[in-house]
């Protein structure tokens, strides 16, 4: 039980991807786990693939939608004939195929649930009255992910137990998931809570001093969501960081993340690098990543903020104040949120997930790799009018584990 944070990241590498950033003598806590299926990071000297339309004259065979052509590195893509399979291929060059949906169980206590088996029982005890059902307060515990909701497993006199999570401004977390939902944790110290405090997220301002261990696991804590180590050795928050140019940005160096380097920060006195990424597009272009503080990311920085000072949050496991995007929803999120702030919750986090993929990609190969994106556009655009499960926002548990390159 070192850091909970630990578990997090155990839970989030087999429900989860994140968005990687390559930075500059600092590290960074994004705002949540964004899941990033067919994002393809390039390597030095590797080109992008082309993504474009199956031809009238191509027969694909069985359940293929994307056929590859080696020799001008094209997928040619037609959408799977039934919604609810996925096009998938464990390698950016070679076939897609259309596969089953088939989700592992990840509902925590709080989740809804209509039978046992739909919540995950290393964690939950049971589903009762439609709910998966956790520990309770003062029960002994091993992790937070078994607590029920407004709780985490804290060392309490001695014993690990589930206890009431702390408010802001008020001492005794180890993360910041010992925090009141719309708070994170100031960590002084590793082995004596009492001097680590509950911070609301967003409330330092650029330039505040923070120390490491906070910086490293709780940097929404800085109004920016960023903070970073100085030329002089101090963590510091950031100011907002934003692309050196109009996003998207073309990679500087071609097919290289080299280049791909923020705005400086005054308070950091360097700029952060970003990553080069290929968008599916007929071209196989190469654009750079957004950074934290480019448009997109603020916006939904706003819909976290949103989300993690609701009172639907409240029924949720502490964990998902950064709900995992699996099952076809945003854990938890899709099952009390207002639909309409969830519509727009998802939607601007499949947008900023695949803002490079996505760009000038035609609308087949949207339809065919990135169906769930459209069907929450189209649920944003309409007012958050759609269903919050909607079933042809469908992503397996198979993709998040092999497609992705981070």
């Amino acid at each position: 039980m070192f850091l909970q944070t630990i578990q997090v990241l155990a839970l989030a590498s087999v429900i989860l991807i994140t968005i990687g950033q390559n930075v500059v003598n600092q590290k960074l806590h994004p705002y949540g786990s964004f899941s990033n299926i067919f994002s393809e990071e390039i390597e030095d000297a590797m080109t992008c693939n082309k993504f474009t339309c199956k031809m009238p004259d191509q027969n694909f065979a069985g359940n293929t939608c994307g056929y590859f052509v080696s020799a001008n590195n094209t997928v040619y893509s037609q959408p799977c004939e039934d919604e609810s399979l996925l096009c998938f291929s464990p390698n950016v060059s070679q076939n897609y195929t259309c596969v089953i949906n088939d989700p592992f169980p990840i509902a925590l206590p709080g989740d809804k649930c209509s039978k046992a088996s739909d919540c995950y029982l290393l964690y939950s005890k049971s589903c009762t009255g439609g709910i998966c059902i956790g520990l309770d307060l003062k029960d002994s515990c091993t992790s937070t992910f078994q607590c029920d909701p407004d709780s985490s497993c804290r060392k309490i006199n001695g014993a690990w137990q589930c206890a009431a999570l702390i408010e802001a401004g008020k001492t005794g977390c180890l993360n910041e998931y010992d925090c009141e939902y719309s708070a994170g944790c100031s960590i002084v110290s590793l082995n004596d809570t009492s001097k680590n405090t509950c911070i609301k997220y967003g409330s330092l301002t650029p330039g505040t001093k923070i120390t490491n261990y906070t910086c490293n696991t709780n940097s929404n804590v800085c109004s920016s969501g960023l903070c970073g180590e100085d030329n002089n050795g101090n963590f510091v928050c950031t100011d907002e960081i934003i692309s050196s140019g109009q996003t998207p940005l073309s990679c500087p160096e071609a097919y290289s993340s080299t280049g791909c380097i923020s705005k400086e920060d005054i308070y950091l006195g360097h700029g952060l690098n970003g990553s080069c990424l290929c968008a599916y597009n007929p071209n196989g272009d190469t654009y750079c990543s957004l950074q934290k503080g480019d448009a997109p990311y603020v916006a939904l920085r706003n819909e976290y903020s949103k989300w993690q000072s609701s009172s639907a949050i409240k029924n949720c496991n502490t964990n998902w104040r950064y709900p995992a995007l699996a099952n076809s929803k945003l854990q938890c999120a899709a099952d009390y949120y207002d639909s309409k702030d969830y519509s727009a919750f998802l939607y601007r986090l499949l947008y900023v997930s695949y803002y490079v993929n996505i760009y000038g990609s035609e609308e087949c190969v949207l339809k065919t790799l990135y169906p769930f994106y459209l069907q929450a556009k189209d649920n944003f655009n309409n007012g958050g009018n759609g269903n919050n499960t909607d079933s042809s926002i469908s992503i397996a548990l198979t993709a998040f584990i092999a497609v992705l390159a981070i």
